[in-house]
């Protein structure tokens, strides 16, 4: 086998158990997702650590470089989707409301720009888009399949491409906002229903002890 070059990893001792890994596309780093949370970035030469992910609180199934390199996402058992910048280690963004552990994620490029495809527990496939706007990054939802009803719960839907007029009804209906200004308005709201029910579980305590 001419030109086919073997060998081992080196050793590589870890606090945790190693569920996830990936090569960065240009073969320098590796990024390595573990049962505690922590997703530990290392020199692909010299098998130093580069970086150390923290943000996710239980095991990290699955890990992936952009294909620009400059990006990882990373999926939990926390049911959330984390994406981090790879060189300063920040996180950019977090997609939440999963009903199960996520267990995959992967990368799409398109001429219109990055796009994640996640995979879940709960039984469903999506895609959300990947934009930066300024120095934020904005995550929104593309598409969803899956047999389990899509909880949307704070997502904005605000600019997605792709979604049929009856999916955007659904998604409202599942308490996705078509806007920051309703988004805000709804967290207000809720707010103020809480400390209504407190302040009702107050009086109903002091007139039984009374």
């Amino acid at each position: 086998m001419t030109g086919v070059q073997f060998g081992e990893w080196p050793y590589l001792e870890v606090e945790s158990d190693v569920n996830s890994y990936a090569y960065s596309p240009d073969g320098k780093s590796c990024a390595m997702g573990l049962e505690n949370g922590v997703i530990r970035v290392y020199d692909a030469s010299s098998w130093t650590t580069i970086r150390t992910l923290t943000g996710h609180t239980s095991n990290v199934y699955s890990v992936v470089y952009s294909p620009s390199g400059l990006q990882l996402a990373s999926g939990s058992r926390d049911q959330t989707v984390r994406v981090w910048e790879v060189i300063s280690g920040d996180c950019l963004t977090v997609i939440q409301d999963f009903n199960g552990s996520v267990h995959s994620v992967a990368w799409k490029e398109t001429p219109e720009g990055p796009y994640l495809v996640t995979s879940s527990k709960d039984k469903s496939v999506r895609q959300w888009e990947v934009k930066k706007d300024g120095a934020d990054y904005k995550v929104k939802l593309s598409w969803s399949k899956g047999a389990q009803p899509l909880i949307a719960r704070g997502m904005l839907i605000e600019g997605a491409t792709g979604l049929s007029e009856i999916n955007e009804k659904l998604l409202k209906q599942r308490r996705a906002e078509a806007s920051r200004e309703s988004l805000a308005e709804r967290e207000i709201q809720e707010e103020r229903q809480e400390v209504h029910q407190i302040l009702a579980n107050m009086i109903k305590a002091a007139k039984y002890m009374g």
